[in-house]
């Protein structure tokens, strides 16, 4: 049974894995990346402490609210399980890292390719918060640390610790990064859906310029610019046109004024993102198709080669065999003449 009750039966325990290696360490747990032994699948497990009651509620709400959010382009929980005093919960592992390291990478591209680079996590990422937004979730921890990358280089959302859903409340208590939570977090320990948009701007700029646009010093000064809405250097010449002015309504001040997820999927730069994201999900699914009939053919390929060697086995089982059944029978003749021989000898001598 799994700790929250999501699930009837646990199908793996700490003893179905093998570390890899740890990913992070923090308040909330450990990260590890991890190998199911029993089919080589890449995975990745969170620790959590779960001792106490509180301890065992916030793990607990984790594990719902992922089940909860389960969608394309938020990371695929697998099951959860208990090993000793803590909550593991097994999720896919993305292997094109997280999305800080496609921000490093992005800072030595040329700025045509960055921009190109840029528009797809972008529409993901804001399917993601569309997503959560209309079950009713904030996620309150955005930050380039918790988006991955798969293997096609599409963005999955996670980590859902600090997540929690607006019920009859009109917003939350602030959570998460302080110099990834805009104003209202600072000033009104508030956050509200329009609070994960103006964090997804800031994290589109940072892929597009490769700076946090109200970076300072220090993180009070960062703070500080966030609270003024005071950018620390004005979007540069290349974002112009219907980006810029998304960024800007995402980054307003005032979060009333800022656009919904559901808004901005409707601008013509995310319909056309979301037809290009379509293709490439057909496209990926027929290569798995491909890649699937691939391995269906290579393993009957074995099983004929297997096939075909009990086969020789069997012939070279039945011809020793027989030759061990002439053998004997040789034996048995020659047994059966040193036996008359003998008997000959034997009548002879009484003669």
């Amino acid at each position: 049974m799994s700790s929250s009750g999501q699930t009837s039966e646990v199908k793996h325990t700490w003893a179905s894995y093998k570390l890899i290696r740890a990913l992070s360490s923090g308040a909330f747990g450990r990260v590890l990346h991890m190998t199911q032994i029993d089919n080589n699948k890449q995975v990745v497990i969170k620790r959590v402490q779960y001792v106490n009651d509180e301890e065992k509620k916030i793990g607990d709400d984790e594990v719902k609210m992922l089940i909860l959010a389960q969608s394309k382009h938020i990371v695929k929980y697998l099951e959860s399980f208990i090993d000793g005093l803590d909550l593991c919960i097994v999720m896919e592992f993305c292997s094109g890292g997280n999305l800080r390291v496609l921000i490093e990478a992005l800072k030595k591209m040329s700025i045509k390719d960055r921009k190109m680079k840029c528009y797809m996590p972008f529409y993901q990422m804001l399917s993601s918060l569309a997503h959560l937004h209309s079950l009713g979730i904030v996620h309150r921890d955005l930050k380039p640390e918790n988006v991955f990358l798969d293997e096609n280089g599409n963005t999955k959302t996670a980590d859902f610790g600090l997540a929690q859903t607006i019920t009859s409340k009109s917003y939350l208590k602030s959570a998460g990064t302080s110099v990834y939570a805009p104003r209202e977090a600072h000033e009104q320990n508030k956050m509200i859906f329009a609070s994960d948009i103006w964090v997804l701007a800031v994290i589109v700029i940072e892929m597009l310029t490769g700076v946090h646009p109200y970076a300072g010093r220090t993180v009070n000064d960062t703070i500080e610019n966030i609270k003024k809405g005071k950018m620390v250097v004005p979007l540069p010449d290349y974002i112009q046109g219907e980006l810029k002015e998304m960024l800007m309504n995402m980054l307003n001040v005032d979060a009333g004024k800022r656009p919904t997820a559901k808004e901005l999927l409707e601008t013509e730069l995310m319909q056309f993102q979301a037809q290009i994201d379509k293709a490439n999900e057909i496209k990926e699914s027929q290569s798995s198709n491909q890649q699937l009939i691939k391995k269906n053919q290579e393993l009957e390929v074995k099983v004929r080669q297997l096939e075909i060697e009990k086969e020789k086995q069997k012939k070279r089982a039945d011809q020793g065999e027989k030759m061990l059944f002439k053998e004997k029978s040789r034996a048995d003749q020659l047994d059966g003449k040193n036996k008359i021989a003998c008997k000959l000898t034997s009548n002879n001598g009484l003669r």
